[in-house]
């Protein structure tokens, strides 16, 4: 399996295809089948594994000096995995994320399986992109993906293969993303306190926004909620600064909590005090 950035330690993920991987992995560990993740790390490191099972292994490599991704992809971290595929001999070869990550595949394991699965669809998240820089970018991102899309491909949702089918007419089945075990252990609460739980990567898409303008519109009718926030903003927006103008300018600092990304530990325990979980997402 191949993605990049993948944290260590492995509890503490930032955002759903990372939360994906890490419940896949721990899905694994259980199966009579070998796995092997190769997390793609920005940070400038040293290579190192790290084993999640005795039949699961993490091995983290450096994608390289250039500050440009698809850079690295194409000239530095090739190599490095090849290497890897050579002594390891997969069957398959999982990516788990598309855009300009799928670079890799001009490289490696031509004479393996590749698989891909769709976590996102990149040129109906550009459109969304607030910013013409963005959306360039984005744009781009998703005709390179076009390009190297692999022959074999997973959706984890309706709602994806039918966009994605759209444009492209490939079969593809559907396999939701694993989830742990112990998320449907959450007790019933006694008591409801009015208390919303948003989990995810807050920016313009996953529009946070709205659910805090509903917030004040209740609020001014005298019912008053507290919403809890496990994420952060992404840095490449100016999101932060709208979303928190229109907390101070309504006066809702007291109820809206951001506790920044948290280990599936944590959030466990989080779930637990929520009343509603709220996705206001524009996808």
């Amino acid at each position: 399996m191949l993605v990049p950035d993948m944290p260590d330690p492995i509890e503490k993920i930032q955002g759903g295809i990372q939360a994906a991987v890490l419940n896949l992995l721990r899905g694994f560990a259980s199966q009579p089948v070998e796995v092997l993740l190769v997390s793609v790390s920005s940070s400038a490191i040293p290579s190192y594994k790290i084993d999640l099972g005795p039949n699961v292994k993490i091995q983290f490599i450096p994608e390289g000096p250039s500050t440009f991704s698809f850079l690295n992809y194409l000239f530095s971290c090739p190599g490095k995995i090849r290497k890897i595929i050579k002594e390891f001999k997969p069957d398959v070869i999982h990516f788990e994320e598309g855009m300009n990550f799928l670079l890799l595949r001009l490289f490696i394991g031509q004479t393996n399986k590749h698989i891909l699965t769709i976590h996102g669809i990149t040129f109906a998240e550009a459109r969304l992109k607030k910013y013409f820089l963005q959306r360039i970018k984005w744009y781009q991102n998703g005709i390179v993906e076009w390009l190297l899309l692999p022959k074999h491909i997973i959706h984890i949702s309706k709602y994806s293969r039918r966009i994605f089918l759209a444009a492209n007419r490939r079969v593809s089945p559907i396999i939701f993303n694993a989830v742990a075990g112990r998320f449907f252990n959450v007790e019933k609460k006694a008591a409801t306190t009015n208390q919303l739980l948003f989990v995810g990567a807050v920016n313009n898409r996953k529009n946070i926004l709205a659910l805090i303008k509903v917030m004040y519109a209740l609020k001014i009718t005298g019912k008053n909620y507290t919403v809890n926030v496990v994420g952060d903003f992404d840095p490449t927006e100016k999101y932060r600064e709208e979303v928190f103008s229109y907390i101070h300018l309504h006066g809702l600092e007291g109820q809206i909590h951001f506790l920044g990304w948290k280990s599936q530990t944590e959030l466990e325990a989080i779930y637990q005090e929520a009343d509603i979980v709220v996705l206001p997402s524009l996808q």
